[in-house]
């Protein structure tokens, strides 16, 4: 019994951990976006800002994922912070 729930705590510990990767950001080059916020969604897991961005004559919208509400609120901010 005890071996299954060590296996148990192991498999959650490793899917919890590739669940929050961050992997996929490249930390070595910031890029700064300047432009107008289309929508600021307040919601779990993650909120995220839209912002639509002048690119030469054509208009390219980012989406900018943040962290939890929780965390937000702690820093914070509000559903309203953005208009």
């Amino acid at each position: 019994m005890r071996a299954a729930t060590i296996a148990a705590a192991l498999l959650f510990t490793a899917a919890a951990a590739a669940h929050h990767s961050t992997t996929m950001f490249d930390r070595a080059h910031a890029r700064i976006v300047a432009g107008t916020v289309t929508q600021f969604q307040w919601t779990n897991p993650h909120a995220w800002i839209q912002i639509e961005v002048a690119d030469g004559d054509a208009k390219v919208e980012w989406s900018i994922e943040l962290g939890g509400i929780n965390s937000l609120a702690r820093s914070g901010y509000r559903p309203g912070t953005f208009k």
